[in-house]
């Protein structure tokens, strides 16, 4: 009988610190003979070393160069793909104008213009669910394929093709005026756009990712798959949402059969009323009338909760046993249905025992994105707990470069959450003017001081570079974002129109949240949290010389998502993160954005323009 152990021994012919094996042989008396195992000599054991140490101890240098070359490699290709998606979403939103109002039913290229910006769109779609499908589960495979080089002449006819549309839909007459005119120059690009269309995105694919067919066909089979149902979803939805009524009626009758007989079962009867001229049905609960449009019927927020978490599940497919979570899906497709439901009987309720105004403008507008979130929450909570096959996901060993930021802990985000999801809450219950929202900002407030985030910047000296960065961002707002005078009419007369008690509080503590609370809470979120752990998670696959000018990207256009200017609020949030970044200090980033604010608030008080408060 032989039994093994591992001990630091010295032996013949062994180095010291080598790993010898211990063989014990058992003997007839119960006495144990040990001897060494000639054939049982291990390597050294060493301590693992830092990436930039195994990098200086190198035997050769070209290996550190190639390195940095591949790093470099992909980061313009990461850059490129960024940049790519940018034109083509710009070109798309400047196609829209141009082929909407068109008569489908006349010839069939009419027909195929008219859809061609919503293709588009759900090209663009798709295309970022592959990348990020590739990202997550094939990310070695698109980085070699990214370091191979693209072809010249692809280059050259991709950026050719992108300039030529973009010039001429920008040019060009709106489809309707050009088939009015009958003999304009202008339908001779509109019968070629579909092929000008296909060969850019061909080609753009092919220049983004030169390297495709060196994927293994499983992995283009299912990132096509993926691609193929985020775009047949979103048309599929533009479909719908164009058709009307006639292809809703199914999923209208449906919904509201169920609307009507919870309604009936709680004791406020719903009717049906009319069918309007343009064939929208209508109903009527008391002294509230609706008229249920093709979105009150569910489908498009079914399709949206079922193209989304479907491309979760094939993000993230080899984690989870697939079958249990398509499970989890059609379960959450179906709470979407039922969450509809009770939106349509709590909106028709509101409507007629409370007020019509807070029904349509407050709770029906709000209450389709809490639903959502929350159903995603859910969702995903419910993937976590039993779908997937290991609970933690795979350990990173790979320690980060030396001199990157330190991550803060999350909590430092808790102020920006809980102001989102007060404002949520609160704006189910609000009408076309916000009295409410002292609500999410006395809740970011609350924890602000609650957590003590503000007393950790040392310093809080007002210096030239943060107020000249809020001043321009200030400048560049008002030119980037357009007043909106029937807006600030109505503005104006809801506040002024109400007592005194009423709208002297609400207005201080509207300009105390935009100067004091929100920049806080934002850059604490944006800047503090989510910069750094942008530049941590880009660090093992882009090189340094880029790594920050493509978080700071990332992060502004996050940060633009947010607000309602997507355009001023990217501008906005680069500017912020130019300034955190010249000293590394959140202080900075928050004394620019009150500043910004501040100066907004002045204009607003000055001119009168409140759409832009």
């Amino acid at each position: 009988m032989l039994v093994a152990s591992r001990k630091q021994a010295r032996s013949d012919g062994a180095e010291a610190g080598d790993l010898a094996v211990t063989v014990r042989r058992k003997k007839p008396g119960g006495a144990s003979a040990a001897f060494i195992h000639p054939d049982a000599v291990a390597m050294p054991r060493k301590k693992p070393a830092s990436r930039k140490a195994a990098e200086k101890a190198d035997d050769s240098p070209h290996d550190v160069v190639d390195v940095r070359l591949r790093r470099t490699i992909v980061s313009n290709r990461i850059l490129t793909t960024l940049l790519q998606l940018l034109i083509l979403g710009l070109t798309g939103f400047v196609a829209a104008q141009q082929f909407q109002g068109a008569d489908q039913s006349d010839r069939p290229l009419v027909a195929v213009l008219a859809w061609l910006p919503a293709i588009v769109r759900g090209v663009l779609l798709a295309s970022v669910a592959v990348l990020a499908h590739c990202v997550a589960l094939y990310r070695q495979d698109l980085y070699e394929a990214w370091e191979r080089a693209p072809s010249v002449r692809i280059f050259v006819a991709h950026f050719a093709l992108a300039i030529t549309n973009f010039i001429a839909v920008a040019a060009a007459p709106p489809l309707v005026v050009a088939l009015k005119s009958g003999g304009s120059a202008w339908l001779a690009y509109y019968a070629v756009a579909p092929v000008l269309w296909a060969s850019y995105l061909a080609t753009g694919f092919a220049l983004l990712v030169p390297g495709w067919e060196a994927f293994a066909r499983t992995i283009r089979l299912r990132a096509g798959a993926l691609g193929a149902l985020v775009l047949v979803c979103y048309v599929g939805w533009r479909l719908f949402e164009q058709s009307g009524y006639p292809s809703s009626r199914p999923f209208i009758q449906a919904t509201m059969a169920v609307v009507t007989w919870i309604s009936d079962g709680v004791g406020h009867p719903l009717w049906f009323v009319k069918i309007a001229d343009n064939g929208i049905p209508v109903y009527r609960a008391g002294t509230f009338t609706a008229f249920i449009l093709p979105g009150c019927s569910g489908l498009e927020g079914m399709m949206l909760t079922a193209g989304m978490l479907l491309a979760a599940v094939a993000m993230e497919h080899r984690r989870l046993r697939i079958w249990f979570a398509l499970v989890l899906v059609t379960l959450a497709v179906c709470g979407a249905f039922l969450v509809n439901v009770v939106r349509l009987v709590l909106l028709f309720y509101i409507g007629d025992k409370w007020s019509a105004e807070v029904a349509v403008t407050g709770f029906h507008a709000n209450f389709g994105v809490f639903s959502f979130v929350c159903i995603s929450i859910l969702f995903f909570l419910a993937i976590r707990r039993y779908a997937d096959k290991a609970r933690s996901g795979p350990i990173d060993l790979v320690p980060p470069r030396i001199g990157l930021m330190p991550v803060p802990p999350t909590r430092v985000a808790y102020p920006l959450m809980a102001s989102i999801a007060a404002t949520l809450l609160v704006g189910l219950f609000s009408g076309t003017f916000n009295w409410f929202y002292p609500v999410p900002t006395l809740s970011a407030a609350f924890l602000l001081v609650r957590l003590k985030l503000p007393a950790q910047e040392p310093d809080w000296s007002i210096t030239a570079i943060p107020v000249g960065a809020g001043a321009l961002v200030f400048w560049l707002w008002i030119m980037l974002v357009p007043a909106d005078a029937d807006a600030s009419a109505k503005f104006a007369e809801t506040l002024f129109g109400a007592s005194p008690l009423l709208a002297t509080p609400w207005l201080i503590v509207r300009f105390a949240g935009s100067i004091l609370v929100v920049p806080i809470a934002e850059e604490l979120t944006f800047r503090a949290l989510l910069l750094p752990w942008a530049m941590r998670a880009l660090d093992r696959h882009v090189a340094r010389s880029l790594l920050a000018p493509l978080a700071l990207v990332l992060n502004a256009a996050a940060f633009g998502a947010m607000h309602s200017g997507v355009a001023a609020g990217m501008v906005a949030g680069l500017i912020f993160g130019l300034v955190f970044w010249r000293r590394r200090s959140c202080r900075d980033a928050i004394l620019a954005h009150a500043c910004s604010n501040l100066l907004l608030c002045l204009y607003v008080l000055g001119s009168g323009d409140w759409s832009y408060l």
